[in-house]
């Protein structure tokens, strides 16, 4: 029996669930707006809410703004604040502008200063412009000023322009000018230089010109005169000999430095002359001679005139080879002779000590070469000379040299 009861009381508390659920839904479906009343009152710091006096819903409601009442005054060095009297919130209001008046007074060279009333703060207020009177005039050469009243500062103003007007006209050769109508000054412009046109043309014996465009002027374009190639055709047997002058320019043509037909000479046999080809010319071709010796070992070499006679300029070649030759077929002195000229020394005259020494310190040096020239001796100048043979270009004994009169009292010139 106590089990029935159990069963009977869980089947009723299950049926009054389902109805209470079905009513509830019931009403729910009916709350289509809700009756609000207040619940648990907001305050600035909680939300409170509200209950529906139908389905029994809550609803939160905000939070409420805060309940200010002032609290330390602001001042323009430090901030105030304000406090809620609900919750005890503290917030800063910052704080409040400076209350200037006015300070140090600034001028144009000094800034002046405002101070706060409230808490004495002092703040630059800059300077203040220049007030500018007229100083010096500027003008075309000098610069001029002003002068401020309020410091006295003095500030340049820049020279001005000049202000030209034309002056004297320029030309090809004379300098112009121009004025300035401010201060009279003048200022030169330079002459301007021709402005040339060809005009006649010029050759190389003939003057040309050119004019000037400008002012009419004429100048002169002198002749260039010939300016010649030279070609140089050498005589023959056959034909004389001559340069033909061309000019560059102009192809003008003249012939001059005629040379005559070169005339054949008869070859010499030097096995029929006693020691070969040591007479010559002045251009060293070898020329016939003559030699005799005596017993008192004097050798006499005469030249021979031209075919024409005429006596012209004859070396005699003593190489050192020829000279100890000579020593021994026991010659001691030596005769040379030219037309009416003759010269006259002993060997041992190359054996002074002048000659020596001379003849050692010439590189090269072959023997010894005595000149004679006929036509020196017309002109009154020196006729016989001395050289010392080498093979390119001889050494003169000169007379300057130290020890040349010893030298020349061996030597005879007949």
């Amino acid at each position: 029996m106590k089990r029935y009861m159990k069963y009977v009381r869980i089947i009723l508390l299950i049926v009054l669930c389902v109805l209470m659920t079905y009513v509830s839904s019931e009403t729910m479906a009916e709350c289509e707006a809700h009756a609000w009343k207040d619940g648990k009152p907001a305050t600035c710091t909680e939300p409170g809410n509200r209950i529906c006096t139908i389905c029994g819903a809550y609803e939160e409601t905000s939070t409420t703004a805060h309940a200010w009442k002032d609290g330390k005054p602001a001042s323009c060095a430090e901030a105030g604040n304000r406090i809620c009297t609900v919750c005890g919130a503290v917030e800063e209001t910052g704080t409040i502008d400076h209350v200037w008046k006015d300070g140090k007074p600034a001028s144009c060279v000094e800034a002046g200063n405002r101070i706060c009333t409230a808490c004495g703060a002092v703040e630059e207020t800059g300077t203040i412009d220049h007030v500018w009177k007229d100083g010096k005039p500027a003008s075309c050469a000098e610069a001029g000023n002003r002068i401020c009243t309020g410091c006295g500062a003095v500030e340049e103003i820049a020279a001005l322009n000049h202000e030209w007007k034309d002056g004297k006209p320029a030309s090809c050769k004379e300098e112009g000018n121009s004025i300035c109508v401010q201060c009279g000054a003048v200022e030169v412009i330079p002459a301007v230089g021709h402005q040339w046109k060809e005009g006649a043309g010029y050759s190389c014996l003939k003057d040309g010109n050119r004019i000037c465009t400008v002012c009419g002027e004429v100048e002169v374009i002198p002749a260039t005169g010939h300016s010649y190639s030279r070609y140089t055709v050498e005589a023959t047997t056959e034909s004389q000999g001559y340069t033909r002058n061309t000019c560059r320019r102009c192809g003008y043509v003249y012939y001059s430095n005629y040379t005559p037909i070169l005339q054949v000479m008869p070859e010499i046999d030097l096995e029929s002359l006693a020691y070969g080809g040591i007479v010559t010319d002045i251009d060293n071709n070898v020329k016939e001679y003559t030699v005799e010796k005596t017993d008192d070992g004097l050798l006499t070499i005469v030249t021979k005139a031209n075919e024409d006679g005429k006596v012209e300029v004859r070396k005699l070649h003593l190489s050192a080879e020829l000279i100890d030759q000579f020593k021994t077929e026991g010659i001691i002195s030596v005769h040379f002779k030219n037309g009416n000229i003759a010269v006259e020394f002993e060997l041992s005259v190359f054996e002074s000590a002048f000659i020596v020494n001379m003849y050692n310190d010439v590189e090269g040096s072959k023997g010894f070469v005595i000149v004679i020239d006929p036509d020196k001796m017309d002109e009154d100048a020196l006729y016989v000379k001395f050289y010392i043979m080498r093979d390119h270009t001889n050494v003169y004994i000169s007379k300057g040299i130290e020890d040349y009169s010893v030298f020349v009292d061996d030597v005879q010139v007949k």
